[in-house]
C-alpha cells in the first residue's frame, strides 16, 4: 500500500501498527464480523457472491461513518 494510503487509514483508525506490520484496526475486524453475522442470520447474500470484500465494504462504510471525531496525529 503506498504510504499516504497507510497514513489515511491509521490516521482514520481503519489501520494499527503492530511493530513492523500495519494491519486493519481491531475496531474494522470487529464491526467487519458482526456486520456478517448479522447479514447471514438475516439469510441475505452477498453482493456479487463475494462475501469477504462485500462485508469488508460494509465494514469500512461503517467505520467511517462511526469515526466523527478529527484524525489522530502519531
Amino acid at each position: 500500500m503506498h504510504p499516504s494510503g497507510v497514513q489515511f487509514g491509521l490516521s482514520r483508525g481503519l489501520l494499527q501498527r503492530r511493530g513492523e506490520e500495519i494491519l486493519l484496526s481491531d475496531q474494522l475486524v470487529e464491526t467487519i464480523s458482526r456486520q456478517a453475522q448479522m447479514h447471514v442470520q438475516l439469510g441475505r447474500p452477498a453482493i456479487r457472491d463475494n462475501f469477504l470484500v462485500d462485508h469488508r465494504r460494509r465494514g469500512a462504510g461503517r467505520v467511517r461513518k462511526s469515526l466523527s471525531r478529527p484524525p489522530r496525529r502519531d
